[in-house]
């Protein structure tokens, strides 16, 4: 999706029961929500911006990031604020001078679709096919590694 709103608006465009709270120390923002990852019947997802643009997400239901980020229909590198991306438009190949997002973010960012890859392919070396389930999985995956590279500055 690669969007260029800022990350805490993204979310807060995507969610219901948005309330405003008094963000904590080194926090810009904060918010309370209804979790989209789960029926959720009170606020239990805390959404906060630090100071320098990036996202915090809890689900005190114990909803993972991965459940929440798939639950509100975005990448992970739309939470990567737009001043941290790598993205050239100057037409190098290269990565730009100083990274806009660290490699930890992209590798946690991407250590699910990682796995996907990886079951995928031990699958069609066990079995010779993947069925249309585990087909569009690791699609998703492929687009997200591939969103998430580009991002970094390279071409693919």
């Amino acid at each position: 999706m690669m969007d260029n709103t800022p990350p805490f608006d993204l979310i807060a465009a995507r969610v219901d029961g948005m309330r405003e709270e008094r963000p904590a120390p080194g926090k810009v923002r904060a918010m309370t929500c209804l979790c989209p990852a789960h029926k959720d019947r009170r606020p239990s997802l805390l959404v906060s911006e630090k100071e320098d643009g990036d996202i915090l997400l809890h689900c005190r239901a114990g909803c993972s990031f991965f459940e929440i980020r798939d639950a509100l229909g975005i990448e992970a590198i739309d939470l990567i604020p737009a001043h941290k991306r790598h993205a050239r438009v100057d037409g190098n190949h290269g990565p730009d001078k100083g990274p806009r997002f660290s490699a930890w973010q992209a590798i946690r960012a991407l250590a699910v679709d990682v796995i996907t890859v990886e079951l995928a392919a031990n699958q069609v070396r066990r079995d010779g096919w993947l069925n249309e389930d585990d087909m569009a999985a690791l699609a998703s995956a492929h687009d997200r590694i591939r969103g998430t590279i580009m991002a970094g500055g390279f071409r693919v």
